[in-house]
């Protein structure tokens, strides 16, 4: 035993020569060396932390390993691809928008540590990244190749908002994104041998939640940025290998990314379809941290999501304080989908630039379904949404459609219902005849305690077919202001039962509005050409509303996303004279 002791004495010695002089060698600091475990033939591996201990995937013969990452003092970003990443502040609300570029090509990121994935990197896939060890600043570049990736994982970094922790797509020459595939994907070895997100582990390509060793009333992942990846198939149709290793479906509810409580997410220049969902983020309101805040999703194309028959699986699903949804493109649900492109049940919501083919509800904007403790609704913006600057595309013909484009409401407690919504400067191109639709309106209200108010200023609506058009459907109080073209013979209310106020307006009823049937910009000739009057916005007593970032400042790049670029772009107004109505200005 003597022997043996001496002999673990020398292997331990051996060790700590050897990492101090790799320390001294790399010129890191090793102050930290006495901390340093080393674990002797003897010992357990199961006296490891769980998320250390390396598992081998049953579906693999040959055992993991792992690469060391590449360490900087400070994070340097790329400056090839200017969008890659910029900080948003986030001292107001919302954050000023900027001009975006829509190319959608990118390349590696350097952080505090980085972590390169690719088929000539340190790690050759993604199961055998530290997922759940990540720390502020660090970055994990996802270089393009042909085949896709093939895992799942999960994130619990509590990065901060100067140094957020980054997973990074980087595209090839051609400006094609890194794909992670749902389809047979492994889990990765650190969730496994945590277990992690047990419960829930079939609803999500990447979940974002803790560990069963975190505090469940407090421990929140912080200040995660998704960039420049495409993410697929995780609907139900589809199998992972799960914690255990077996070969299980994903549930019907899940989504691409599946964040059960987060503050600061940020999605950006990702192309994700072909999931029952593309982003869910909950607030379920078990206790006063049980929320989450700050989502912004922003240049992404989601399309091609839902699932066939089911109204409850949606492009977006959000509930949180505080969304920015800017300058993205939504195409349409897998056909016979009843869900919408965005469903969302936060405060302060702010949709702003982007463009919605839909083939149901472009937009639900309904109440908050926190259980115990309302940490979304007690925000002084809950009451309030923003929906501003985005055209809305809706044709029966090409994948049916619904009878209003936007719901306003609530789905199961009417006194959760927010009461204003602001509409203005968008552009509405419907088709539809009475055989098909009924009747078709702009917004739906099903409300009938705490009746909304809907502000309607600048917008731009073109009607083509027989359906009789209506501003509302149901309840509520809509206020014509600015200068509103609508189409001729339009009503107030489908039901009879919603009140127009034209507060004092020059509205233009035309069926002809004169815009390109491609572009959805006016014509020479338009009446929508220099006509609109300044929005008037309120402020929100006691709030850091922004009043500034509301007005709008920036169009949807159309003709770039018409032509297939690689992002989707933001271009500046016309900031002298008068704005065009709608959501683009006459040429830009």
């Amino acid at each position: 035993m003597a022997v043996y002791s001496r002999g673990v004495q020398l292997y331990k010695f051996l060790i700590h020569f050897l990492v101090s002089l790799s320390c001294l060698i790399a010129l890191q600091s090793c102050s930290d060396l006495k901390s340093i475990q080393v674990v002797t033939p003897s010992e357990s591996m199961a006296s490891r932390a769980p998320e250390q201990n390396l598992v081998t995937p049953t579906t693999s013969a040959t055992p993991t390993t792992s690469a060391t990452p590449t360490t900087s003092a400070t994070p340097t970003l790329s400056s090839e691809s200017p969008d890659a990443f910029k900080k948003i502040s986030l001292n107001v609300w919302p954050p000023a928008s900027e001009v975006l570029s829509s190319n959608g090509c990118s390349s590696a990121m350097s952080g505090l540590r980085t972590f390169n994935v690719g088929p000539d990197k340190e790690y050759k896939e993604l199961d055998t990244i530290p997922w759940l060890t990540m720390r502020a600043g660090d970055v994990v570049n996802i270089f393009y190749r042909q085949e896709p990736y093939r895992t799942k994982f999960g994130l619990r970094v509590q990065a901060t908002v100067d140094q957020p922790f980054i997973i990074n797509g980087v595209t090839n020459s051609n400006c094609d994104k890194p794909i992670i595939s749902g389809e047979n994907a492994k889990t990765a070895d650190d969730s496994r041998a945590a277990s992690f997100a047990q419960d829930f582990q079939s609803q999500g390509l990447i979940i974002i939640w803790r560990q069963s060793s975190d505090s469940n009333d407090t421990y929140k992942a912080k200040n995660i940025i998704i960039l420049n990846l495409k993410l697929i198939n995780t609907r139900s149709s589809y199998s992972f290998y799960n914690n255990s290793g077996a070969l299980t479906k994903y549930d019907d509810f899940n989504a691409a990314i599946y964040a059960r409580r987060v503050s600061g997410l940020r999605v950006e220049n990702c192309e994700i379809s072909n999931n029952s969902q593309a982003v869910f983020t909950n607030s379920a309101g078990q206790n006063s941290n049980d929320y989450s805040e700050y989502i912004i999703i922003r240049k992404n194309k989601i399309y091609s999501n839902g699932v066939s028959g089911n109204q409850f699986l949606h492009g977006l699903y959000l509930q949180a304080r505080r969304t920015l949804i800017e300058s993205n493109y939504f195409g349409r649900n897998v056909v016979n989908s009843a869900g919408f492109n965005v469903k969302d049940r936060s405060s302060g919501t702010v949709i702003r630039y982007n463009k919605f083919d839909t083939s149901s509800r472009a937009i639900d904007l309904s109440e908050t379904e926190e259980e115990y403790t309302s940490n979304v609704k007690s925000d002084l913006l809950y009451q309030h949404a923003w929906v501003y600057g985005n055209i809305i595309n809706s044709d029966y013909n090409v994948n049916g459609a619904r009878e209003h484009l936007l719901n306003f409401g609530y789905d199961n407690n009417p006194d959760r219902t927010r009461k204003f919504l602001h509409f203005y400067h968008n552009t509405i191109m419907s088709k539809s005849n009475s055989d098909q639709l009924r009747y078709m309106s702009i917004i739906n209200v099903n409300e009938f305690t705490n009746l909304p108010v809907i502000y309607l200023s600048n917008n731009l609506v073109k009607h083509t077919g027989t359906s009789p058009y209506y501003i509302l459907r149901n309840q509520g109080t809509a206020h014509l202001s600015g200068v509103n073209i609508l189409p001729l013979k339009w009503g107030n209310s489908e039901s009879m039962l919603g009140t127009v106020v034209n507060s004092y307006s020059n509205q233009i009823d035309t069926n002809d509005p004169k815009i390109n049937q491609t572009t959805f910009r006016p014509l020479t000739n338009s009446p929508a050409s220099n006509s609109a009057n300044i929005t008037t916005l309120n402020t929100v007593a006691n709030s850091d509303l922004s009043i500034n970032n509301l007005l709008v400042s920036h169009e949807i790049d159309i003709e770039k996303l018409n032509a297939n670029a690689s992002s989707v772009g933001l271009k500046a107004r016309r900031i002298t004279g008068s704005k065009d109505i709608g959501a683009l200005d006459q040429s830009n």
